[in-house]
């Protein structure tokens, strides 16, 4: 969808954002896409994430584009990605951070606040959806673990019920098309495997080899029903909102980011644990929790070592996180928990007080009142 304001062209979907900007025009071009943290393939992501490639592909050379994703290190990584590409510059990057998923959750809590202090049976629950690398090696290291609780549902949102169930139906396909493997490792970057020395893997894709183990069957789906009653209208709410009721019992989650390699990523993860004032554990890009800092908020330092955000290597960064969640399932930490309470509080009101709007026309506003004439190009 194309929408126009005064000297601009704003693309929030990109149906036929490639046919537009091959034509030369005049007008600034705002690709908008804030819930996001992406297009930086072969960078980092999976194929399918590619719309810096397409971009430098079909437009024109004379067309002044701006991009703005989610993610904090857009500059940064829009530069590597030139680099690796061996493309010059034609995108200006205005990364919209915390991205669209902190308005999605404020205007949820606004006008259905969720109030919930349930007697806690589980020290650490992870909630996993889509079945990626990173997600399925997660759960072989904790599942079966005491105090460890984890969901697995491989469900896409959109077979949601007005009610919050679902038929498992593409659970069950994945299922069906899971592939027999005789080994797998470590590609020395430790962001890929390669299975039977054949099949190259990033953290980010969808495993599609079981990697069942004796404590996690990756056949079987783990799926939970809030309590809460639904959202008119908003059935995604029932997934990324409403808590459950043995996430409402377990005193940390641990978050696996959509965006692992590269890119950091604030999605409506972070904001349900934040807002509801969960402490969390997210396995993210490295430098996750130093942007997480440098936007405001406050570390839960309480509870564990933040040290594994400095490592490049997500094989060295996930297992030094599942050290530290397997030590926390040895140990008590409720006293802990209760320490940082003022965090807590800090942290989901500086949230919800965020003002850096994600509104595509006012980030438009913003680029003309900053920096349109500093449109940068090698």
């Amino acid at each position: 969808m194309r929408e126009e304001l005064e000297n601009w062209l704003i693309f929030r979907d990109f149906k036929d954002l490639l046919v537009q900007i091959s034509q030369k025009t005049d007008k600034n071009i705002l690709v908008y896409d804030a819930n996001e943290s992406g297009g930086y393939y072969p960078l980092a992501g999976v194929q399918s994430d590619n719309l810096l490639e397409l971009i430098h592909k079909y437009s024109h050379p004379d067309n002044k584009i701006w991009f703005s994703n989610g993610d904090y290190y857009a500059q940064r990584n829009y530069e590597e990605w030139c680099k690796l590409t061996n493309r010059n510059k034609l995108v200006n990057m205005h990364p919209v951070i915390m991205s669209s998923a902190r308005d999605i959750f404020a205007n949820r809590y606004a006008e259905h606040p969720i109030q919930s202090n349930r007697e806690k049976k589980y020290k650490i629950i992870c909630m996993v959806n889509q079945p990626k690398l990173s997600r399925i090696l997660t759960l072989r290291e904790l599942a079966g673990l005491p105090g460890f609780i984890h969901s697995f549902n491989a469900t896409e949102i959109d077979e949601l019920n007005d009610d919050g169930s679902t038929s498992g139906e593409s659970f069950n396909l994945k299922r069906s098309k899971l592939l027999k493997y005789k080994n797998w490792r470590w590609r020395n970057s430790g962001n890929s495997i390669i299975i039977d020395n054949e099949h190259e893997v990033r953290i980010s894709d969808i495993l599609r080899f079981d990697f069942s183990t004796d404590n996690f069957n990756q056949k079987q789906r783990i799926s939970f029903r809030t309590e809460h009653p639904g959202i008119p209208g908003d059935n995604d709410a029932y997934h990324d909102y409403l808590p459950v009721r043995e996430w409402e019992e377990s005193e940390i989650e641990l978050i696996n980011e959509t965006y692992q390699h590269k890119a950091f990523s604030f999605t409506d993860k972070v904001c349900k644990a934040i807002g509801h004032k969960k402490p969390f554990i997210l396995i993210g890009c490295q430098g996750w929790y130093k942007a997480f800092k440098e936007i405001g908020f406050q570390t839960y330092d309480e509870l564990f070592d933040h040290s594994f955000d400095d490592l490049e290597s997500f094989r060295e960064r996930h297992k030094k996180i599942i050290e530290i969640v397997k030590q926390i399932l040895r140990s008590d930490i409720s006293k802990s928990i209760i320490d940082i309470h003022e965090k807590l509080e800090y942290n989901k009101q500086h949230m919800l007080n965020y003002r850096e709007d994600m509104d595509a026309y006012i980030k438009a506003t913003e680029i003309n009142n900053t920096c349109i004439n500093h449109y940068q190009t090698t």
